[in-house]
């Protein structure tokens, strides 16, 4: 069988498709569930483990954790290999990570082909909750938010953080109306990216922008995410590398928007050779476009060769002072 833990087998009428992830080059290919995640072949022989705080210099492999896992602070040096995270059975009471990276010191936690989808859904789940993070290969699904990126040590005092997201499948996503989530007037605000503040690299990924079918349709009778990418600096100033994805749908498929004086200025976004799809939502513009910058003044923003998936035309840019919603 070779390296088990670098392939992922597919089953089908005529033969057994086997995909070497060792030879995948990021923002080379699109990822899919076959790329991305636990490998089919791994599945059923992970580990339940209650694990909620690793410890330093840890490899974890083949292991579901059923409950949330969160490194205490000054962890450092953790990896996760073939690993799903499902959480707790117990719902949250706040926006939750299914592996929560924000404490104060914690560097260098690192997923490859690891899968992200809670056992018990709720509108507080979220796959990786902080940052200081690499997220490589994999499969995110069934949460409000796949990434919610931001440094520990709090708004007006962050850390600094860096993060990088690679080759990973983001789809099928979770959102509830307000009746239920009434975080906002329109209900859950899914994204499969919010950068709250510090640094990402967000390069060669698939985020489809929808919502699951069961959780479909939502406020405005869609099965659109919020926005695809959510670039909102309300924790620190950010800086992101957006590079050779594949990313569609949403209300807007990237926006960039703030809504916190303090943390206006020092952004620094660069948006290239990403493909994008037709199908925004925007509902608040006709002429929709799958890039928008919301309200945003003083932006240090790059964006190059960017086209549509279709056929290979430039995208355009909108900007607006209407923060999406």
């Amino acid at each position: 069988m070779g390296k088990r833990t670098n392939r992922s087998f597919i089953s089908s009428r005529r033969r057994l498709i086997v995909v070497d992830r060792a030879s995948l080059v990021a923002g080379t290919y699109r990822p899919n569930e076959t790329t991305s995640g636990v490998p089919l072949e791994l599945k059923t022989s992970l580990v339940d483990d209650t694990l909620t705080s690793p410890v330093s210099n840890t490899t974890y492999t083949n292991r579901r954790f059923i409950a949330n896992v969160k490194p205490a602070a000054n962890t450092i040096n953790v990896t996760f290999n073939n690993c799903e995270f499902v959480g707790s059975a117990t719902v949250p009471a706040s926006f939750t990570g299914l592996c929560s990276t924000f404490n104060t010191g914690v560097r260098n936690i690192v997923f490859n082909d690891c899968t992200f989808k809670p056992r018990t859904p709720h509108h507080f789940w979220i796959g990786i909750q902080g940052g200081n993070f690499v997220a490589r290969r994999c499969d995110f699904s069934h949460v409000v938010d796949a990434f919610s990126t931001f440094p520990g040590g709090g708004v007006g005092t962050a850390e600094t953080s860096f993060a990088r997201a690679e080759a990973n499948y983001i789809h099928d996503m979770a959102y509830w109306l307000p009746a239920v989530d009434a975080t906002h007037s329109d209900g859950s605000h899914t994204d499969a990216l919010q950068l709250q503040g510090g640094e990402i690299e967000f390069v060669g990924n698939h985020a489809t922008g929808f919502l699951a079918p069961e959780y479909a349709p939502n406020f405005y009778g869609t099965a659109h995410v919020n926005a695809t990418l959510m670039l909102k600096p309300d924790v620190s100033s950010i800086t992101a590398l957006i590079d050779r994805n594949w990313l569609y749908g949403g209300a807007a498929t990237i926006n960039i928007a703030h809504d916190d004086p303090r943390f206006i200025a020092n952004n620094a976004i660069t948006i290239t050779n990403n493909r994008f799809g037709r199908d925004t939502r925007e509902k608040w513009n006709a002429g929709a476009t799958p890039l928008t910058v919301s309200g945003v003044t003083g932006l240090n923003l790059l964006a190059a060769n960017n086209v549509y998936d279709d056929n290979g035309t430039a995208i355009s840019i909108r900007s607006s002072t209407t923060s999406a919603p």
